[in-house]
């Protein structure tokens, strides 16, 4: 059996509630899987600019000093990290409302550990804002002489913070074991199940800067999964089968490409020199505009401002945390248009534009008639992913920096969907045979020109160019 294989489950969500856990579920897939990646970028992009991870250890006098000189370093870094306590929140709440009514056990621990740690993980980065500051500023203002002085007290802040800092990560990993541990008749996925355990082995383990890395990477995959399981298995309207339903298959593999491939592929390539791919984060910047316009304006449901300020924060989050600037406003490319990209991308434009139209009425006509694709927004999904899909083809063939990732991230979810497809040709919005192997061709042709391209440009040494230069402060 597959590690994502799931139970015949039935359906847990009151009837009440689906349009908040779909919500939920969406923040868990995006917010959820993204807010680690960020949280890692900006950790890395302080280290770059400041010589030190934007938390520092105030037992030391390199600690005290790093608070003094970038108050505003350690304030982000300790409210960043507050944050994700609150992330983890909703997401665990979401899991605390869909399990309630058959697991009451279960889910009050998890709601439980999830208070827990929101608590715990605010009240030690509000501390950590106002002690590490004061004290840094006025350990700078001591003479020379009497800055020892300060160690103690440093000493014991960072005692302080050590102690809330193990408090939340226990409620943490707490509660992804009572994950993990959930009754096979919730359906949850084994990866998720297995995912929870390496996360908790790997937060806990004494190599903290190989462990902590790791888990925050894991726990991205991880909140795309269980975001999943909440959509799919336990977010269906009464009545309707539990997932693996036979009518979602080939939606649950569009959500994958979506989230993992071209959006999550494109932003695991950015933890390195990212300063080096500005096209990569343009490319995420108009993604995140067009997902947020998208479910705010042709969802079916009306005007959803909520998706617009979601994709808002997002957009501007991971703008403040892209090392260059200049690199997300210049247009400048490492040489001419690929005409083979290009054309490639108006092809698959062709092709992808009549199933988008449909699939957009299908959308907005299925959430009047209560379609059950259309109420967890399969169809809108769909649309979002064509669009992308072009768009990612289209910026590829300008060949800005970092071009080369672009276009083979766009290949392989080609090949992807082209292989989903012919193992899934008659499901619901499926592409069938026929587009199986016209997306099996496309990726194979995105790659190779990708690959052709990159070569004969490795013929002239490109320079760099200002948005990719020093971004040392």
């Amino acid at each position: 059996m597959s590690v994502l294989s799931h139970s015949n489950g039935t359906t847990i969500a009151g009837s009440e509630e689906p349009r908040a856990l779909r919500i939920a579920a969406f923040f868990t897939m995006t917010v959820g899987a993204f807010y680690p990646l960020l949280f890692l970028g900006v950790g890395f992009l302080f280290l770059q600019l400041t010589g030190n991870f934007p938390i520092p250890d105030l037992s030391t006098r390199a600690g005290l000093a790093y608070a003094g000189l970038f108050p505003t370093a350690t304030t982000i870094g300790s409210l960043a990290d507050g944050f994700s306590h609150v992330v983890f929140f909703v997401t665990f709440v979401a899991v605390f409302a869909v399990l309630r009514s058959r697991w009451p056990v279960q889910a009050t621990l998890i709601v439980v550990g999830a208070a827990w740690q929101m608590v715990v993980g605010f009240t030690k980065a509000l501390t950590s804002v106002y002690i590490a500051t004061s004290l840094g500023a006025l350990y700078l203002a001591a003479p020379l002489s009497g800055r020892g002085a300060f160690l103690p007290v440093g000493a014991v802040a960072q005692g302080l913070r050590q102690g809330l800092q193990d408090m939340d990560t226990y409620g943490v990993v707490a509660v992804w074991l009572m994950i993990t541990l959930l009754p096979a008749a919730t359906g949850m996925p084994r990866l998720v199940r297995w995912l929870g355990v390496v996360m908790a082995v790997a937060i806990l383990q004494p190599w903290w800067d190989f462990g902590f890395p790791l888990a925050l990477l894991l726990a991205a995959l991880w909140a795309i999964l269980l975001g999943l399981w909440l959509k799919f298995n336990l977010l269906l309207l009464p009545g309707q089968s539990g997932f693996p339903s036979e009518i979602h298959l080939w939606h649950q593999a569009q959500s994958g490409a979506f989230t993992a491939l071209l959006l999550g592929g494109n932003l695991l390539a950015l933890l390195w020199q990212p300063q080096r791919k500005p096209l990569l984060a343009q490319f995420v910047l108009l993604g995140l505009a067009v997902i947020s316009l998208g479910f705010a304006t042709v969802s079916g449901f009306g005007f959803l401002p909520t998706w617009l300020a979601i994709g808002i924060v997002l957009m501007g989050l991971f703008a403040a945390a892209y090392p260059s600037l200049r690199g997300l406003i210049s247009f400048s490319r490492e040489g001419t248009f690929s005409l083979a990209l290009l054309a490639l991308s108006l092809v698959a434009a062709v092709f992808l534009a009549p199933i988008a139209w449909r699939e957009l009425h299908y959308q907005l006509a299925g959430v009047i008639a209560h379609d059950v694709h259309a109420l967890n927004y399969h169809w809108l999904t769909s649309v979002v992913l064509a669009v992308l899909l072009v768009l990612a083809g289209v910026l590829s063939a300008t060949k800005r920096p970092g071009w080369q990732v672009l276009g083979l991230m766009t290949g392989v979810t080609y090949l992807y969907l082209g292989s989903m497809a012919l193992l899934l040709p008659y499901y619901a919005g499926s592409w069938g045979v026929t587009g199986g192997l016209l997306g099996l061709f496309a990726g194979l042709g995105y790659m190779s020109a990708t690959l052709v391209e990159a070569r004969r440009s490795r013929q002239v040494t490109p320079s760099t160019t200002p948005e990719m230069g020093s971004t040392s402060s």
